[in-house]
């Protein structure tokens, strides 16, 4: 049974095992219908949780990144930084991060912070060459390498694993929901109005999404064209959908 439609239980004031038991029991009981949760079989589980620890080295690099984007911007202004690299973390940008000047414990955190950096991405890759090795059958494979941002990347793999079996979903539409790509709707009276995104979502999915948005839109013109269109209004993310609609539905 799917916990979070249950609502006779979630908006119950009194909410414990017995009581929960009792409910279910009783909506069994009166035949009411029930909501199923998908459960996947156990190698693509199995799977999943691979992809997803990896996906983890992937986050933890971005977190640490940030952290020395903030002990740099708190001494130093972006004017006073060279104009020769776009990436701070490319080559010529860790040669401006191991001279630049920073107070002694500052130097420590970010000496500590690139190493941590490394460790992570030996690891990474690491993990990157034991998938490339595991022999993952899937229908949609082929299908979904032709999508923008999908050749030669484990973004792929990440993203039939999470949806398994699209079949599953009934319209696109439940997929795209699924994948947290849809924004919240409070309209009312005539007014539209839209919100962020929704949380209760597959928050693996909709990363890999976004992540192979990135890549999209560098390899796909029609993509980088509708980017250059809406960069300055919408930002980097205006159609991972896109990639969920024609590829799978």
């Amino acid at each position: 049974m799917h916990a979070r439609k249950l609502q006779s239980i979630i908006a119950s004031q009194a909410k414990n095992d017995t009581n929960d038991a009792d409910e279910i029991a009783y909506l069994v009981h009166s035949r009411r219908p029930l909501s199923e949760s998908y459960v996947a079989d156990l190698q693509t589980r199995g799977f999943r949780r691979l992809l997803r620890t990896r996906a983890g080295f992937s986050l933890d690099v971005a977190r640490i990144k940030n952290q020395i984007h903030a002990i740099l911007n708190s001494h130093t202004f972006y004017s006073q930084r060279p104009q020769t690299f776009k990436d701070l973390f490319c080559k010529r940008g860790l040669a401006y991060l191991e001279t630049v000047e920073l107070p002694e414990q500052e130097r420590f955190i970010l000496n500590r912070l690139l190493d941590k950096i490394v460790e992570l991405e030996r690891r990474r890759d690491e993990f990157d060459e034991y998938i490339q090795h595991i022999h993952f059958h899937h229908k949609d494979l082929a299908y979904l390498q032709s999508v923008p941002g999908m050749r030669g990347n484990i973004l792929k793999y990440i993203i039939l694993a999470e949806i398994d079996n699209v079949d599953r979903f009934p319209i696109a539409r439940s997929l795209v929901a699924y994948a947290g790509l849809i924004p919240r709707d409070r309209s009312s009276g005539g007014k539209i109005r839209f919100g962020s995104l929704r949380s209760e979502c597959n928050q693996f999915l909709r990363w890999a999404l976004i992540q192979a948005v990135v890549h999209a839109i560098r390899q796909d013109p029609g993509m980088k064209n509708y980017y250059t269109q809406v960069k300055k209004t919408i930002g980097i993310i205006p159609r991972p959908h896109e990639l969920l609609r024609p590829g799978l539905c």
